[in-house]
């Protein structure tokens, strides 16, 4: 229902990461894009629950505007 919601308001359904080691991954992955000049957001389930609304309203303009003008030079260097 969630990711149907945020599709259909022109948004990419979330991705659920639970668990020690996949918190430990993102938080590289998360340090990588911030350091190459990327935005990076954090949702809890509770946020994707309980507002999905309010966040889908804080996302959409982070989507339309781009991010650090060097990103696609640097963007080779994030670890997956």
């Amino acid at each position: 229902m969630l990711a149907r919601f945020l599709v259909d308001n022109g948004l990419p359904p979330p991705v659920h990461h639970t668990g020690k080691v996949a918190l430990e991954r993102d938080s590289i992955r998360r340090n990588a894009r911030t350091a190459l000049g990327l935005r990076v957001v954090t949702a809890t389930a509770a946020d994707l629950r309980d507002r999905a609304r309010r966040l889908t309203n804080q996302l959409r303009p982070l989507l339309q505007t781009p991010p650090h003008a060097n990103w696609r030079r640097r963007i080779g260097n994030i670890p997956t």
